[in-house]
């Protein structure tokens, strides 16, 4: 699958978190090493969506935007605010974070939403065969260095 190195384009800030203060609807970028996955990937250091999140299995599966081009990123927050009517949070703050980040208004134990794990993938990764191509888990172990990220705002228009 066709890879593209977002890193520059999409983020305009990021700020080191813990694996504790994940939450679904961030938008991470970790190293992820593959030896301590036990897994092969092209993609050593993913920016993803993060959809769900399950600690009993230390997992968290989400879309890695580093699979989608600047179009297909668009069009997954397009559909999520207008098809959807679910928020883009451009100035999240919640405890264990020190700065404000780009989320996506989807319900976690923190904070509730109409807009479910589930449901966002039934109506929006189904949507687009890309979108399920990007689709990916990653365990707790393998990750190093997460950063939540704040996206610039052109891509959230």
């Amino acid at each position: 699958m066709l890879k593209y190195k977002h890193h520059s384009k999409i983020i305009k800030d990021s700020h080191v978190i813990s694996t504790a203060s994940i939450m679904e609807g961030m938008i991470l970028s970790f190293s992820y090493s593959t030896t301590r996955a036990g897994s092969i990937t092209n993609d050593y250091t993913p920016i993803v969506l993060v959809l769900y999140r399950n600690k009993k299995k230390g997992v968290i599966e989400g879309i890695n935007l580093n699979y989608l081009n600047i179009t297909k990123i668009k069009k997954v927050f397009t559909i999520v605010q207008k098809r959807m009517r679910s928020e883009i949070l451009t100035n999240e703050s919640v405890p264990g974070v020190s700065q404000d980040f780009t989320r996506v208004q989807i319900s976690s134990q923190r904070r509730r939403s109409n807009l479910t794990p589930e449901r966002f993938y039934e109506k929006v990764i189904t949507e687009d065969p890309d979108f399920q191509k990007a689709y990916r888990s990653y365990k707790y172990t393998a990750l190093k260095n997460i950063s939540v990220v704040d996206l610039k705002p052109e891509l959230l228009k």
